[in-house]
Formats: structure tokens, C-alpha cells, sequence
């Protein structure tokens, strides 16, 4: 049997770009219908506010 994974990242500060507006939304909500539409078994989400350090960190 298959198993659906996906990774999802949103940005919405870089170093060196402009700042983007919706992207850490847009992600939380593709996530979200990855989970609970789609019915997808693992979702990870990357984004600017993702916590740093830990030993599955998720800050890009």
C-alpha cells in the first residue's frame, strides 16, 4: 500500500527578497487540505515562524 506524504513550505521572509504576503497562509491551508480532503498521511509544513533547534525542526 502507498503512503501519501507531502511537504508544504511557506515563506514569507527572505534574506534578500521582498517580503511576501500570504505565502505561511497559503501553505497552513494546503496542508490542511492535504490532511483532511485528501486524507494524505503525513503533512510536513516549513515556514518562517517554524520552530529552530529541535530534533525534527521544521525552519527551512
Amino acid at each position: 500500500m502507498t503512503k501519501n506524504w507531502a511537504l508544504v513550505i511557506g515563506i514569507n521572509h527572505y534574506e534578500f527578497l521582498e517580503p511576501l504576503k500570504y505565502a505561511k497562509q497559503d501553505a497552513q491551508l494546503m496542508q490542511n487540505f492535504l490532511c483532511n480532503e485528501i486524507g494524505f498521511e503525513q503533512v510536513f509544513l516549513f515556514c518562517d515562524r517554524s520552530p529552530k533547534g529541535l530534533e525534527a525542526s521544521t525552519h527551512p
